[in-house]
């Protein structure tokens, strides 16, 4: 596999664990299958998952804006809220 190959997939991974973050702000309080705690433990993972790969792509001198990575901020995800959430 040629070099250019491996970036491809790489920002194809991130984009991919990126869009997942973004379902926690799909997940509404109201359905009968939500529970909190699971919803916690997620956006944790979430976060440390986004986190890593912001560290280890940074440690390596990628460039972040090729994977779409120079003003993404981790820890936005532990702000995440689900729908008709009334949390603080």
């Amino acid at each position: 596999m040629r070099p250019t190959d491996y970036r491809w997939i790489l920002f194809e991974m991130i984009s991919a664990l990126k869009d997942q973050t973004r379902y926690l702000k799909t997940m509404d309080v109201n359905s009968s299958t939500f529970n909190k705690d699971t919803y916690e433990g997620m956006r944790f993972a979430y976060h440390m998952t986004m986190d890593k790969i912001l560290t280890l792509a940074k440690h390596f001198e990628l460039n972040l804006e090729e994977f779409g990575l120079e003003n993404y901020n981790p820890n936005e995800i532990l702000n995440y809220k689900p729908l008709n959430s009334n949390w603080s």
